[in-house]
């Protein structure tokens, strides 16, 4: 039995999470990918917890962001704390997103694919432009208690807003994320265990 996760096609509400159902595959049950996508922004987990504790079978969230509001990716961290699915990174999840893919990977379900690529550095004051190393440091130990790896977060702090620490595919399955399964199609998720 394969499991199904389509990435969607068309946004719901904000643009920035998409679901589509996997219908034109006959199985026992359809099951569901949540895609966040662009900016992480004000708004995205009221709509995650409402598509989460939909009627239908969620089996994944996909992170794919450059980035965006800090006290947002804060709280997609938290949400992704609770999640007790799959989280994937195929491409990027720079940022604000890199918050949830941390914690996931310190909770054992971040799944990545060979082009994955985690980046983090300081946050910075969006008016001013200022680094905020301060926010940066509390949020680095808040993403510790959910269990986010140590060397990332301290990554985090030291590197400038205008740079980048990015963890790739290879430092990302070292540090315990799981590898995407060879022959992995964009609309498949697993193996075949037929």
């Amino acid at each position: 039995m394969r499991i199904i996760v389509l990435i969607p096609l068309l946004p719901l509400i904000l643009g920035n999470v998409w679901e589509k159902p996997a219908e034109e595959w006959t199985h026992e049950e359809e099951t569901y990918s949540l895609h966040v996508t662009d900016a992480i922004m004000p708004g995205l987990i009221p709509l995650l917890e409402r598509m989460s504790e939909s009627q239908k079978h969620i089996v994944a969230i996909e992170l794919d962001s450059w980035g965006g509001d800090g006290d947002t990716g804060m709280m997609l961290a938290d949400f992704v704390s609770r999640w007790d699915k799959k989280v994937v990174v195929i491409n990027r999840c720079n940022s604000s997103c890199a918050f949830a893919a941390l914690v996931a990977l310190g909770q054992g379900k971040l799944w990545v694919g060979p082009n994955a690529s985690v980046g983090v550095h300081q946050v910075h004051e969006t008016e001013t432009g200022i680094p905020d190393r301060r926010w940066t440091e509390r949020a680095a130990k808040y993403l510790r208690r959910y269990g986010a790896p140590k060397a990332p977060l301290d990554a985090m702090v030291r590197t400038p807003p205008g740079s980048m620490t990015v963890l790739h595919e290879s430092q990302l399955i070292e540090l315990g994320a799981a590898a995407l399964p060879m022959g992995w199609k964009w609309w498949l998720f697993g193996e075949s265990n037929e």
